[in-house]
């Protein structure tokens, strides 16, 4: 009888709707032997060989659903990134994208920390898994990030055609009162815009990420000592300063063949009263081909001449990468990656008049998913 009261007072009880939630997520170790034979450094930075072991990929991610109604469904996500080759300063709990949200017919939009569209969905492709086709580049990585407090809206697809724009919301200043600094007037907030048309095995894409504030150091690290900031990590924040990127991709994937062409072109300024722009673009070229269970790579890539206030300040130089991808499961794979990365000229002369960057990396790589 007691149970019978229990079976009872459960049914009449209002069904509680619960979210949909999965976990999912990667991870993946590179061994890499690095040789470095740049005219630039001394010692045995010149021609020094070196090994280390680097994450390949990895992350975590909670995500979930629940269905609201008439279309409507609320989306959740919680990314960690996850180092296996036990740098653990890089271990990091929410750091991925990680925003709730609102899907529907009309696109979705989300709320939180989020990838530029040059980070995520319109991002240049990139056929190999441990190396990057553009290899030390600026321009390849300069647009690819995350962002806090960020609003990201992704259209539905209509007729081959999406798109999804990125906006951070604009930070207080550290102080804005006039007769201050410039770095104590900036306020550095990130948007980018996203577009993309794909018909049958061609696949086209374009992004612009546009930095307000915020001078990338990563900019000047190949380039003129005068545009270089007094610590090389860091930044250069100022208001004025400003960093803009253009990526465009062209991909055709039919069957077993994947070929693709990629170019990027980005510019700057450092803002305040001396103000100096830079300007810098390259492209590359890619072809895979799946034979069984391994899938071929090479590429070709170009970095074209680095300019600061319309003088040439570092020559251009070439990227070629080879390698392939043994597929051991539909989650799990193993490979070898090569890259070539060529010596770039100093023409600004500071260091020399002489050539710099070149060095030839090897990897191997084994990752899974889940």
């Amino acid at each position: 009888m007691k149970k019978l009261i229990v079976l009872a007072t459960l049914a009449a009880l209002p069904a509680v709707a619960m979210a949909d939630v999965v976990i999912t997520g990667d991870l993946g170790v590179a061994i890499n032997n690095v040789k470095n034979k740049d005219e630039a450094k001394t010692g045995t930075a010149n021609g020094a060989t070196s090994n280390n072991m680097s994450r390949q990929t990895g992350q975590i991610i909670f995500k979930g659903t629940e269905d609201l109604g008439n279309g409507l469904k609320s989306i959740f996500q919680i990314a960690n990134r996850i180092d296996a080759s036990g740098n653990e300063a890089s271990n990091t709990f929410g750091r991925r994208d990680t925003f709730v949200g609102l899907t529907g017919d009309f696109g979705t939009v989300r709320i939180g920390r989020l990838s530029t569209t040059s980070n995520s969905g319109y991002t240049a492709a990139e056929p190999f898994e441990q190396i990057m086709i553009g290899g030390d580049a600026v321009i390849r990585n300069v647009a690819e990030a995350r962002t806090n407090n960020t609003i990201r809206y992704d259209s539905p697809v209509i007729a081959g055609f999406s798109g999804a724009l990125a906006v951070e919301l604009r930070p207080e200043a550290v102080d804005s009162r006039a007769g201050n600094t410039a770095e104590k007037q900036a306020a550095p907030h990130t948007s980018s815009l996203g577009l993309k048309y794909a018909t049958g095995p061609v696949t086209a894409t374009y992004s612009r990420t546009v930095l307000q504030d915020k001078f990338l150091a990563s900019l000047a690290t190949f380039g003129p000592a005068t545009v270089a900031p007094a610590d090389p990590t860091k930044d250069i924040t100022a208001q004025g300063a400003r960093t803009t990127t253009d990526q465009f991709s062209l991909v055709y994937a039919a069957d077993a063949l994947n070929v693709g062409f990629n170019y990027a072109g980005v510019k700057g300024k450092t803002g305040g009263a001396s103000s100096v722009n830079v300007k810098e673009s390259g492209y590359g070229v890619y072809a895979s081909y799946a034979i069984g269970q391994f899938t071929p790579v090479v590429s070709f890539y170009k970095e074209g001449k680095l300019k600061a206030d319309g003088k040439d300040e570092a020559g251009s130089y070439n990227i070629v990468s080879l390698g392939t991808n043994y597929a051991l499961s539909k989650r799990t794979s193993a490979g070898v990656e090569m890259q070539f990365q060529g010596a770039r000229d100093d023409l600004g002369n500071n260091n020399g008049g002489v050539k710099y960057g070149k060095k030839n990396t090897t990897s191997v790589y084994l990752t899974t998913s889940f």
